[in-house]
Order: structure tokens, then sequence, then C-alpha cells
């Protein structure tokens, strides 16, 4: 840096000189050193410098005026004033007068020294870009084609360009100050004065449309408002921008008077139609068109989009591009590009435009169609991105986009006999059985949700009407921007272990079927036996019993104490021995179930059960009977006889508590112990048998068996059964 020092005593010379000359070894300095303020002047008019270094107490010079002069002079060259005197008031007098810095003599450092003077001369040269950057701002704004203002918050004009003065034949100066009141008539002041309102309420731009007189009558404008900031948040001024639409007004109305001829057309057409301005507003669209940008109607588009290429365009360079090309060719047919709808979403367009020119070749506007290519742009991509692996894949391999099927690879040609040409574009419903359709339609929901669906096993429809059982593992299908487009599935046919799964179970139900016909033998079998000992055994046993009775009043004196002694011991024996029948007739098939019914059997079973254990049993039931048939009955019987035993064997309890109960046509048969508590593991345990005799024989007859056991608070087995 070049450095002029005005300085006129040695000792504070030498310093200086030595704190920059340790500045110069970092950075550089040239120093050149006065004694007076005219010389300081004289060199400063020879010789440029990056900054000047000024005592303001100098023979030929003193005080404030030391610097006037000197900046008068040297206004583009930074100053940082040396004084002796610490005094606030005086340095904002200085920096007011046009020095960049001062420092107070005693209390400068080598540091201090040339990080002020470095400080001062960038300070400099941003002051200067700065008003280089405010003298081509202003050139802009006075070169615009629109008129362009500024007011501050009170409504008074602050600035207009050159446009706004030729336009309204008012200086910038004598504007400076003045309401609209006092510019415009009085209505339209009030319109412009409300506008301006809203956008100081609402923080941002807006855009309006007003009407201004001008000399040759009324202009219809559109004006972009917005508020400027200051650095504490707070708008201080508002900005406008107005174009003259004077013109797009006139042709606006010729269009319509137009438009009324092929309205028929132009509402009913399938593609999309529109005309739109150079400048990115649409000034008709027909409803296929609003519906396929996702607007309610034409209007609301209208109304919405103020600029195509970045409210439309995901890519506003398409925009351009596509008017290069206009401009040129004034034809442009299937351009494609992407495109925003109402709710953010995106599809792909091809349009088809031309330029509509005046007489003078200056485009008017642009008119068109469109047609939503979405389908086929995403299936071009997904085919794409997924093909070299989906090839090989020997699972069917589908995605869905919006309902219907965008890709389809040859596992699934093969799996269900539809070609890519007969299934793309098709609604999934062709592959799913009637019945399910409400199935998809929740899955489609969690898998847009952002879920996935693991190893779902379903059905599916063939293209010649067979159904396959088949396994699906869907996820969500997402774009490269992250958002959900639809499901991605694939299809594996399981028919072969349905087959499988079949067999087993075929083979199951033929040896519960045989179970329960071995079941319906043993406990006939068991009747029979239980007849046979009641009707025969019993009945000759009490037979035999009668004539030992009759032998006693014929025997004589002399053998009667013998004979009666024999006897009588037979005729225990008998007893002994018909009570033992009756026993195993009562364990084989008690005669209460089938003479009073299974509540009555029931309360026999736990009487018998707490003579035999010792464990309290306490039966309640809110029936007095609950008819059913043989099978049903004696199912609940065994089932209730098995669970006491069980008590019995594990459960170390102290009481137990039978419940009966009809419940809508179901018998509730409940067995609670006090016990131990089963483990749930046991409950499930394949290797006990008793628990799975049980289950098989609520099976057998349609009923449906629970086991709970809680440790310490012991188990309860719950059967319901069909009454009917």
């Amino acid at each position: 840096m070049r450095i002029l020092l005005v300085e006129d005593n040695p000792g504070d010379i030498r310093l200086l000189q030595e704190y920059l000359k340790e500045g110069s070894a970092a950075g550089g300095f040239q120093i050149t050193q006065v004694g007076r303020l005219s010389t300081g002047l004289e060199r400063l008019a020879e010789a440029r410098f990056d900054a000047v270094l000024l005592d303001l107490a100098l023979p030929d010079s003193q005080g404030l005026d030391t610097l006037v002069r000197l900046h008068g002079v040297a206004k583009d060259v930074p100053i940082v004033v040396l004084t002796g005197i610490e005094d606030e008031a005086l340095g904002v007098r200085l920096i007011q007068a046009g020095a960049q810095d001062y420092l107070v003599k005693g209390q400068v450092t080598g540091h201090l020294l040339t990080r002020s003077l470095r400080y001062a001369a960038e300070r400099k040269r941003v002051e200067e870009e700065l008003g280089e950057s405010e003298a081509r701002l202003r050139a802009i704004l006075d070169n615009s084609p629109n008129l362009v203002f500024l007011k501050d918050t009170q409504g008074r004009y602050l600035h207009i360009n050159r446009q706004f003065e030729r336009a309204f034949h008012i200086s910038c100066e004598a504007i400076a100050g003045k309401t609209d009141k006092e510019v415009f008539p009085a209505e339209q002041a009030a319109a412009f004065h409300a506008n301006d309102l809203k956008v100081f309420q609402a923080g941002v731009l807006l855009e309006f449309e007003e009407v201004a007189l001008h000399d040759d009558g009324p202009h219809t404008s559109i004006v972009f408002k917005f508020p400027l900031y200051g650095g504490d948040g707070k708008p201080y001024a508002l900005c406008g921008i107005t174009t003259d639409i004077t013109e797009r007004k006139v042709m606006e109305e010729a269009l319509r008077q137009a438009e009324e001829k092929y309205r028929s057309i132009f509402d009913n057409a399938v593609e999309g139609i529109f005309q739109s301005t150079s400048s990115g507003r649409y000034l008709s669209v027909n409803p296929a068109m609003a519906r396929m940008y996702g607007y309610a109607s034409p209007e609301e588009l209208m109304g919405s989009v103020t600029d195509i290429a970045h409210e439309v365009y995901v890519d506003p360079d398409c925009r351009e591009a596509l008017t290069r090309l206009l401009e040129r060719q004034g034809v442009v047919r299937g351009f494609e590009y992407e495109v925003y709808r109402k709710d953010g979403s995106t599809i792909w367009i091809s349009e088809s435009v031309r330029a509509v020119r005046d007489g003078g070749g200056t485009i008017l506007y642009y008119e068109g169609t469109i047609e939503d290519i979405t389908e086929r742009r995403r299936a071009e991509e997904e085919r794409k991105r997924l093909a070299a692996m989906i090839e090989s894949s020997n699972d069917a391999i589908m995605s869905l986009t919006e309902g219907r099927v965008s890709f389809w690879n040859p596992a699934a040609e093969k799996l269900f006999g539809y070609s890519s040409e007969e299934i793309l574009g098709k609604s999934v419903n062709i592959l799913v059985p009637s019945h399910l359709l409400g199935e998809v339609e929740r899955n489609v929901e969690r898998i847009l949700r952002g879920e996935q669906i693991q190893d779902y096993e379903t059905e599916r429809v063939r293209k010649d009407g067979s159904i396959v059982p088949v396994s699906l593992t869907v996820s969500p299908l997402k774009d490269a921007h992250g958002k959900i487009v639809g499901p991605f599935a694939i299809i594996r046919d399981i028919t072969e272990r349905k087959r499988a799964e079949e067999e087993l179970q075929r083979t199951l139900g033929e040896l519960r079927t045989l179970s329960r016909r071995l079941e319906v033998v043993r406990e006939d079998e068991r009747t029979r036996i239980a007849r046979e000992l009641h009707d025969e055994l019993g009945v000759r046993l009490t037979c035999l019993k009668m004539d030992l009775s009759r032998l006693r009043p014929s025997m004589n004196e002399a053998s009667r104490p013998k004979l009666e002694e024999t006897v009588l011991s037979m005729i225990e024996q008998v007893d002994t021995t018909i009570a033992a029948v009756q026993g195993l007739v009562a364990e084989l098939r008690p005669g209460v179930l089938d003479d009073l019914g299974l509540v009555a059997a029931i309360e026999w079973q736990c009487l018998d059960f707490e003579r035999r254990s010792g464990i309290r049993c306490l039966v309640d039931s809110s029936e007095e009977d609950i008819p059913m048939d043989s099978a049903r009955a004696t199912a609940a019987f065994r089932i209730c006889q098995e669970a006491l035993t069980n008590v019995v064997r594990h459960a170390r309890a102290k009481e137990i508590r039978v419940h009966l109960d009809k419940l809508d046509r179901e018998l509730l048969l409940e067995i609670h112990d006090d016990g131990q508590g089963i483990l749930p593991e046991k409950v499930t345990d394949a290797r006990s048998l008793g628990l799975l005799g049980m289950r098989e024989r609520a099976g057998a007859v349609g009923g449906a068996l629970r086991i709970v056991g809680l440790p310490g608070h012991g188990t309860t087995v719950t059967l319901r059964l069909p009454c009917e």
C-alpha cells in the first residue's frame, strides 16, 4: 500500500514509520512523509495514494479544517486521522467530515495502525463499489420500460424512475414527499393506497391490476408491490414495478369474442388446450388442462399461476428452451417436460405449441395443446432401472402406478399368462379374485403410507381364469425425489407348497376323523359293556343274593348257625361285587348322563371326584339342564373328567370351581382351580397328550377349548360348545 504521512512531529514520524515498517514486512507499505498540509495536497495531485495518515495539528493548518481541506481535494482516498485528544464527540465529527477512522496518539500500536489503514482502504473500496452498484441500479431502473417507484410507510414517494416521470409528466424531485392523493385522482389514489396497505399487512410480494389515467386515456397495468425491510426486520418502504397491459387487455377482449365461436370444442376436448403470454401468464386454458394440473376449474389455474416458468415447470430452463425454439421456428411439436400439479405432485406432458404474431412479427401469445405422458415416462424409467435384475428373476415382479400395472417381467408373464402388452396399463384388479378386491385396496393404502408387506399369502387369477396361490412381498416404490409412486411386488407361486400343505391337512383330517370314529366306537363299546354289566351280570348277582336269602329259613336248627354264617358271607361278597359292577358301569358310561342330562352328570362327577380325591369341588349352573345331543354331552362330560384328573395329577389345588351356563345357544363350561397354574409353554406342548385329546374332543363336535394358566393363581379351562 502507498501511504501519505502528513505529520510534522519528528518523534511521531519516527514511531509511525517504525510501525509501518513492521507492517511492510507482513504486507508491504510505501511511505511518503510530508510536514505541511500544502505539501500533502501537492503530493496528492502528483501521485496516487492508497491511504492518508493525517495529523490535525500542522504548521499551516489546525483542527477539523485540516481534514476538510484534505478531503475536499482527495475524496477518493481514505483518510485516517491522528489526534492527541481522546474525545468521542470529536471522533464523530471527524467521521462525518469524511475520515475513514481516527487514532489517538499515545494509544497507537503497530498492529492497530496497520489494521486501521488496511480497513480504511478496504472500506473505501467497498464504498466505491457500492456507489458503482447504485449507479448501475439507477441506470437499469431509468432505462427500464416498466414504471418503478418507491414509497415510505406513510405513502410518500421517495423515488421514481424516468419511465414514471415520462408517463405522468412529473420529476423525481417534484414528486418526492408527496402521496398518491396529491398526484392522482381521488378514486385512483384510494385504490393505490388500499393495495399498498395489503402489501404491508402481508409482508410479501403481491400482484395487482391497477388503472391509471394517462394522456391518451385510462391504462391498465400489472403492478408488483413488495415491502423493503431494514436491519431491524421492520418494513421501511414499498417498491412497485408496473407493466402496462392495456394492449393485452384489448387483445384479451378480441380473444374472448373469438373464443365464443369455439367454446364447445375447447371445453370438451380430451387434451389440454391453452393460450399464454411470453411473460409467463395463462390467457386461457380448457377444463381438460385444469383437471390435468389438478385444479377445479380453468379460472383457478389461471388465477393461481402468474409465472409459468417457475410455478409450473419443474425445470424453469425448459421454458426458456421452448421459447427460444418458438422464436426461431414458430412451431414446436412433441416438446416433453415435467410440470407441477396443484398438490405439488408432478406429471410429464408433451406439448405442441405455436407462436401467434401480429402483422409486424411481434409475438402476441402462444397457443397449443398438451398431453399427459406421465405413465409412459414412468414406465420407461421403471423398465430401465429394474430391467437387469428383473429379467433374470424366477419370481414374478410387477409394479403399480395409481392402481394400474406399470411393470411386468417375463416371470410374471409365465405365471399369469399375460404378456406385457396385454397387462400394462390395466387395473391390477384383473389379477384379483372378486372377493379379494377389498384386501388389495387395503394393502395398497398400507404401501402408500410407507409400510412393507412380507410373505403375504393370498390368491390371484391367471389369464385362463384359474386360481393360483401366491406369496406376496410388497414394498413402496419411490422416485428420484423419495416420493412413493406406487407398490412394487414380488410374487411367488406357492402351488406346490400349498399342495403339500393340503396333503398334510388331508392326512391330519383323516387322522382326526379316525380318532373321532375310534372315540365313538370306544364310547359305544363302553356303553355296551356298561349295559351288559348292568343288565346281565348285575341282574344275575341280584338273583343270586335273593336265592341265598331264601335259603336261611329252610335251614334246620342243627346246621343253621354254620350255614347262616356262610350265607351271610356270600351275601356280603355279592353286595361288594354288585357295588364294583355299578362303579364300573358308572366309569364306563354314567347312567345319570343319559337319564338326567349333562348338568346332573357333571354334579355327580364332581361329588364323586371330591369323595375320591379329597379336593373340594363346587358346581354352579344357571340352568337345571342344558339340552344337547349325546355326542356333545359326552364330549363335555369327558373334557370335565380329564380336567379334574389333570388337577389331581399336576395342580396341587385345594379347591375347584365348575361353572355351567347357556349363552345364546352355546354351552359355556369353565373349570377353575386354585393350584400352581399351568405354564404357557405347556399349553401348546405337543407332548401334552391329555390337553391335545381335550382339544380334539372339543373340535370334533364343533367346539372350542381355551386353557389359561397364571403361575401361583391356578388354571382355567373354558369350553364353548354349540347346543344345537
